[in-house]
């Protein structure tokens, strides 16, 4: 082994790593993208200090109304813009508007069969990539040790 056989191994798990990481964004995009769009409608939302708690999540949109005084109070809207609500990935609402039940309706990305064997996949890459620093570490090792015995034995 010689100096010169460093740059290819180094090289391989620089490029190694680099499609592993393509990989692993590309599975967790393709996963979020095949996703279903599902409706929900009249499930109840309790809120309690403004905050309730969805039975699903990633909404998309999001309706919800219960009655004041014989008034309909409303949450209407794209989640991203529906005024006095902010709705987190977990299906947890946090609104301004007064505590109680809300009869609500909304549309969710749900998981789908691709969904699930593309996120699994990813998942899966998660035990590789924990070993590579060691891989990394012991070939790191080989090389030197290489050099040192090629340097003995000349």
């Amino acid at each position: 082994m010689d100096l010169n056989d460093i740059a290819p191994a180094v090289m391989a798990m620089l490029v190694i790593g680099i499609l592993i990481g393509i990989g692993v964004v590309v599975l967790d995009e393709f996963g979020s993208a095949v996703k279903d769009d599902t409706s929900v409608v009249n499930e109840t939302l309790t809120t309690a200090s403004g905050t309730g708690t969805l039975t699903n999540d990633d909404l998309t949109s999001l309706s919800a109304f219960k009655f004041e005084n014989d008034t309909a109070v409303y949450i209407n809207g794209n989640v991203s813009t529906a005024t006095n609500v902010n709705v987190t990935t977990a299906g947890v609402v946090k609104t301004s508007l007064s505590d109680g039940k809300y009869n609500t309706s909304y549309t969710y990305e749900a998981d789908s069969e691709a969904t699930t064997a593309l996120f699994g996949t990813r998942d899966a890459t998660d035990d590789f990539v924990t070993w590579l620093p060691v891989i990394i570490i012991i070939l790191a090792a080989a090389i030197i040790l290489g050099l040192v015995m090629r340097s003995f034995k000349q």
